[in-house]
């Protein structure tokens, strides 16, 4: 519990702090925890608050599932990061901060996006 109110904590001051025409936000990346479900389920939340806060109907962006390493503690499969993604109309990629697998790819993927 602890983790997840701190992380709906740094999103309140995140978020709070966008104002529309005060910052420039050019996209996004949004990453959950495989092992944490609520994690998956604030993505779509927190992708939402950027929108309104910035007034823009969408913004580029990749969803990122992170913590693969810990494939005994899995609780989000592929299958359902992969349809997050897809409702979000964003890439999907899967990292492992721990081992470095893959971390440069969903940075990369929106670099692409930005920039053709």
């Amino acid at each position: 519990m602890l983790v997840k109110q701190h992380a709906t904590d740094v999103t309140k001051l995140a978020v709070g702090r966008l104002r529309p025409g005060a910052a420039v936000v050019v996209g996004v990346v949004l990453v959950y925890d495989v092992t944490r479900i609520h994690t998956l389920e604030a993505c779509g939340i927190w992708y939402q608050r950027v929108l309104e806060a910035i007034g823009a109907p969408s913004l580029p962006g990749v969803i990122v599932a992170n913590k693969i390493d810990l494939r005994e503690r899995l609780v989000v499969n592929r299958q359902m990061g992969q349809q997050m993604a897809g409702s979000l109309n964003m890439p999907y990629f899967e990292t492992s901060a721990m081992d470095s697998h893959e971390i440069d790819a969903p940075f990369v993927g929106l670099a692409k996006q930005l920039h053709g």
